[in-house]
């Protein structure tokens, strides 16, 4: 499920954990800029990880697009594509 700044995939799992997995291409530029991309997805998960659904596994992969935005648009962009997909328990 894709937005401009992230790939977003998703399975339940059998636990009561709900666990998070970011991936940044080499692709995305050099490890300063790939640093910045985990940093900026990490906040962003941080800031809404109590309002996670429960028992589910996630994996957040960056697109190029991530490359010098700034840390609220990409927050915007994850809680839009969370709440589609309902993985946000609201």
């Amino acid at each position: 499920m894709p937005s401009k700044f992230v790939v977003l995939y998703f399975k339940q799992n059998r636990r009561q954990k709900t666990r998070i997995g970011i991936s940044v291409s080499k692709k995305i530029g050099g490890s300063v800029v790939r640093s910045r991309a985990k940093r900026i997805l990490r906040e962003a998960v941080r800031h809404h990880l109590g309002e996670l659904v429960p028992g589910v596994d996630i994996i957040l992969i960056a697109r190029r697009a991530i490359k010098g935005i700034k840390s609220t648009e990409v927050e915007q962009s994850l809680v839009k594509l969370l709440g589609k997909y309902r993985l946000l328990d609201r």
